[in-house]
């Protein structure tokens, strides 16, 4: 199985200025950015009856790239220097392009009413990689969900996303 995906983004902010603050009052001018990124996803799932349950592992990966990534620039001055001696501009930092995703997990369901699962994907790219997993575990209505990146975090965690689903 596979997916894809072209999403676009776009922040714009409003300029102002402020009144007032004896020389502290300052203009900020607006400021506009944009994003425009393709995803493609490919994912294995097997499925085989144990004496367990349904056991089902998944291995998926992704791969995106950002076709448009405008940094948010933002500038600035104080309004009591209109000729701009006093302007600054503050240039925020490019969104991380993380090219790569690697996902791997699996459930086991007993019956329709016990169903387990966890997941664990990592994101790479030159300089930078995140890695977390997830725990989940459903019987009839009740359904639990951990998030971590440690198992000492996850268990405690786990405990305190416990809910009912109505």
């Amino acid at each position: 199985m596979g997916n894809r995906s072209l999403s676009w983004g776009e922040l714009q902010q409003d300029g102002y200025a402020e009144t007032g603050g004896n020389g502290d009052a300052r203009t900020v001018a607006a400021s506009h950015s944009t994003s425009l990124k393709s995803d493609l996803d490919a994912k294995l799932q097997q499925t085989w009856s144990t004496a367990y349950g349904l056991l089902s592992p998944t291995l998926g990966v992704s791969w995106r790239h950002e076709y448009q990534n405008t940094r948010l620039r933002t500038s600035a001055g104080y309004a009591a220097y209109p000729s701009g001696v006093s302007s600054f501009t503050t240039q925020h930092p490019v969104r991380l392009p993380i090219p790569g995703r690697c996902r791997w997990g699996g459930a086991l369901q007993q019956s329709r009413q016990l169903t387990l699962s966890a997941n664990y994907p990592v994101e790479a790219v030159s300089g930078y990689s995140a890695q977390t997993g997830s725990l989940r575990w459903q019987y009839r209505s009740w359904r639990c969900t951990s998030r971590f990146k440690n198992a000492a975090s996850g268990a405690a965690g786990f405990l305190r996303n416990l809910r009912y689903l109505t």
